[in-house]
Parts: structure tokens; C-alpha cells; sequence
């Protein structure tokens, strides 16, 4: 149900507390409204909208600020240069260069500037090359985005059976955390016994 709302995010709207989905219909110049969740589950799917989308972002902050979570905002900034200047697994690219059509300027490119060699390009040379450039990547991305998303199916499938531990195995326990970003696991733990 998540991923179809998730899909359909720019067409949900609040009418008398019920979440809704909107459209035009193609006879009529009215909008049409559908209720699609119930008054009762609407703080749930809103909540997991919210996170969904910022999922990496709070599982990179949990990682840098493990030893005192209440101070994630001191590692924003860098964490967010680490993420927008990163390859990401699903796209294999750059989110920045999807983005902008290049990778992030920083500091030391403004200092050093061009590398030897490398010509100033006129604009309109500049825009064939970037307009070519974006059309290669997002063939790329979307090649790559299918293997991925195949590979993940896959990987679901195969862990929807569970799995069995055996004496001997290390384990690792996941406890409740009381904030987002607090530690999920504690461990590893070794398995002693088999119960039936």
C-alpha cells in the first residue's frame, strides 16, 4: 500500500482529515476526489511517508553520531556532502550529477581551478556535451536502476523464508531504541542452544 501511495504523492490531499487522492476527470473540469485511507491510519502512512524519504539520510547520521544521537546536528552538513558527492548503490551515480549534470564544486576546485589541459568550453559547446552527457547517464541509471531493483527482488525472496540458527552461530540482537537515531543492535551475541 506504501509504495502506491508513495507513488502517487503529489496527488494526496487532506479533505475533513481523510487522505485522498485528486484528479481532473477528462469529461469534466471538476476535480475529483477518491478517500484512499481510513481516518484511523492516516498519522501511520503520513509517518511512513516522511521517513521513507529520508531513510539514508537518518541511517548515515545514526552511524556518525552513535556515541550521542541528540547531537546529529553537528554531522548534517558533512553527511550530506558525503551523500550528494557519493556513487548510489541503486542508480550506480552521483545523485549531485543527476541532479546539476556535474559533480559538486568544493573548495579545493575553486583553488586549483581547471586541470592542465582541460579548455574553457563556449555555452553552446557546453550544452550539446551536458544535454549528451545526461542522456548517456539516464540510459544508464535506468539500465542499472532495473538490474538493481531484479537483484533486490531476488534477495527479498530469498530472506522471506527466514533463517535457522544453529549452536555456535554469532547473532546480533535488535533492541527499541528511543530515537531515531540510537543504536538498532547490540551484540554479537553466540547462540547456545536450539530450542524446538
Amino acid at each position: 500500500m506504501f509504495r502506491s501511495l508513495w507513488s502517487q504523492r503529489h496527488r494526496l490531499t487532506l479533505r475533513d482529515g481523510i487522505l485522498c487522492r485528486a484528479w481532473e476527470a477528462p469529461d469534466r473540469e471538476e476535480e475529483k476526489v477518491l478517500q484512499v485511507v481510513p481516518r484511523r491510519n492516516i498519522s501511520e502512512v503520513l509517518r511512513a511517508v516522511r521517513n521513507h524519504k529520508h531513510r539514508t539520510l537518518i541511517d548515515m547520521l545514526a552511524k556518525v553520531s552513535i556515541d550521542q544521537p541528540e547531537d546529529w546536528d553537528v554531522h548534517l552538513d558533512r553527511v550530506l556532502l558525503a551523500y550528494q558527492s557519493s556513487v548510489h548503490h541503486t542508480t550506480g551515480a552521483i545523485p549531485c550529477r543527476l541532479i546539476f549534470g556535474r559533480e559538486l564544486r568544493l573548495p579545493v576546485d575553486v583553488i586549483y581551478g581547471l586541470p592542465h589541459g582541460a579548455q574553457a568550453e563556449t555555452t553552446g559547446v557546453y550544452v550539446q556535451r551536458l544535454r549528451h552527457e545526461l542522456e548517456r547517464l539516464f540510459d544508464t541509471v535506468r539500465a542499472k536502476a532495473g538490474l538493481e531493483r531484479r537483484r533486490q527482488k531476488i534477495w527479498r525472496d530469498k530472506k522471506a523464508h527466514g533463517h535457522v540458527y544453529e549452536p555456535g552461530d554469532q547473532v546480533w540482537l535488535q533492541v527499541p531504541v528511543k530515537t531515531k537515531l540510537g543504536a538498532h543492535w547490540e551484540g554479537p551475541y553466540l547462540v547456545q542452544k536450539k530450542l524446538d
